[in-house]
Formats: structure tokens, sequence, C-alpha cells
């Protein structure tokens, strides 16, 4: 009887355990799932009509992780976290220009990227 009771206590330990590591695993691959979501399609700050023009510096000796937290501060992106991450997986990364930008707070944050490595968005917009 005491043998009994011990292994259906130690199989319900067993099965709360594995309940637990499922539902980790789920919230885990659903927090993964919303990052990499937003670092795919982060939409632009505001609308074209709402859109706000700001001027900032990329100093020379800035790091990647300075210019994101400059778009926060700044308001051209949400997360600075997310706009790292961006920033990491584009073809620019390392690679920003150093100077005085005009940004728009209706500009998605890949084309903002796009616009501090030295892409032209007006002159790619004129040849479409």
């Amino acid at each position: 009887m005491n043998k009994i009771v011990i292994l259906i206590v130690s199989m319900c330990a067993r099965i709360l355990v594995l309940v637990c590591l499922f539902a980790v695993a789920v919230v885990a691959g659903r927090s993964a799932y919303q990052t990499g979501y937003r670092i795919y399609t982060e939409p632009a700050m505001s609308s074209q009509q709402n859109a706000k023009e700001i001027s900032i510096e990329i100093s020379s000796g800035m790091s990647d992780r300075d210019v994101a937290a400059l778009m926060e501060d700044y308001g051209l992106c949400r997360d600075e976290k997310i706009f790292y991450l961006q920033l990491t997986l584009s073809e620019y990364k390392g690679r920003l220009k150093p100077g005085v930008y005009t940004l728009s707070t209706a500009m998605k944050p890949r084309d903002i990227i796009a616009t501090l490595g030295g892409k032209n968005l007006e002159e790619e917009k004129d040849e479409e």
C-alpha cells in the first residue's frame, strides 16, 4: 500500500514538472515570436499627416547601441532594443555614416537605418 502511494505521488510530481516546463516553453516561444515579428514589421511612429521632422547628429565614435538609444530618445522608434536588433540584422551593422540627419517620425525603422547608412531614399523613390 505504501509503495502505491509513493508511486502515485511520484507520477503526479513528474506530470506537474512537465506541465510547468510546457508552460515556460509556451511563454518563451510567444515572447520570441513577438520580438521577431516586431523586428521585421515595426511601423513608423506616426502617420504622414502627424509626422514631425527631427534633426539628429551621429558622431563618429557612436556605437550601434548608442544610435539605437538616440532614436528612442528622439521618439523615432518605440524600443531601443528592437531598433538595435533591426540595425544588427541589417546590411548597415557597424556602417552608419556620421553626420547630421533630418528624419521623420513617419519613417519606418528600416528607412531610418538605410538613411543613416548613407542610402538616399528620395533618389530611390524617383527612380521607381
